[in-house]
């Protein structure tokens, strides 16, 4: 495998396993969500966190319920969005915690499903800002011209 195909491998997992994580999380933690009605509603599966588990590990629970889902899928935005942009700069960086908080004011104003909460922001700009260390300025962008050149380059210097 060439070094531009691992490098989109990494980005696609990137991409695609966080959400697929938070997916689970929700699955299994928020009962209330929309990921939950629908695999009830078309599936008839309800997923359910034994008991033990809530009350042996409450604060684990409480941030797996409330923050990580939404971490995960912050950090998935992120990435998508430098992706597909070819750009992963702190420009980017803004723009999706921006959308963020715009989603955030979205459900206080009751105009979207959820529940407004400070730390969801703050947790998940924590999450863009994670991605962006990882995959900011050019660390492993693959969409860009520049970068395209240097990993030809090291294809060249490798054969």
């Amino acid at each position: 495998m060439n070094v531009r195909k691992r490098k989109q491998a990494v980005w696609l997992l990137n991409m695609i396993l966080p959400l697929l994580l938070g997916a689970c999380i929700y699955l299994l933690f928020r009962h209330d969500s929309w990921v939950c009605q629908v695999m009830w509603n078309h599936f008839h599966i309800r997923l359910m966190v034994p008991q033990l588990i809530l009350t042996e590990f409450p604060a684990i629970c409480v941030f797996l319920r409330n923050y990580a889902g939404d971490m995960l899928w912050a950090y998935a935005l992120f990435v998508t969005v430098a992706w597909v942009a070819g750009d992963a700069s702190e420009r980017k960086l803004l723009e999706c915690v921006i959308f963020e908080v715009i989603l955030e004011c979205l459900q206080k104003c009751n105009m979207i499903a959820g529940t407004f909460d400070v730390y969801d922001i703050l947790a998940e700009a924590l999450a863009a800002f994670m991605a962006y260390c990882l995959f900011g300025k050019g660390r492993i962008c693959v969409n860009t011209k520049k970068n395209k050149e240097r990993d030809e380059n090291e294809e060249q210097m490798g054969t």
